[in-house]
């Protein structure tokens, strides 16, 4: 399953791509996270990424992470201990 962010995600928003990703995740499906489309980030946003990569290694599910990270949030992502999402 490809997933394509897109737009802003925060607090707010983060409870809908937690779902997207847990579901998933019990079905055993793997998934490819892009991150090319997100604008605005907070750290709930990289919190999530972060569990699920954690998650998805317990249940032996694929989680794979694009290095497509927008420059902008590159510097978040490794403040957040995801710099390897960032692009290269």
């Amino acid at each position: 399953m490809d997933i394509f962010l897109e737009g802003d995600y925060t607090i707010e928003t983060a409870e809908t791509l937690h779902r997207q990703l847990q579901q998933a995740m019990q079905a055993k499906q793997a998934v490819t996270l892009s991150f090319a489309g997100v604008g605005y980030a907070d750290l709930a946003f990289f919190q999530i990424i972060h569990a699920a990569l954690h998650s998805f290694s317990r249940r032996k599910t694929t989680l794979t992470l694009r290095p497509d990270l927008p420059p902008h949030l590159a510097r978040k992502a490794s403040l957040c201990g995801l710099g390897h999402i960032a692009p290269s």
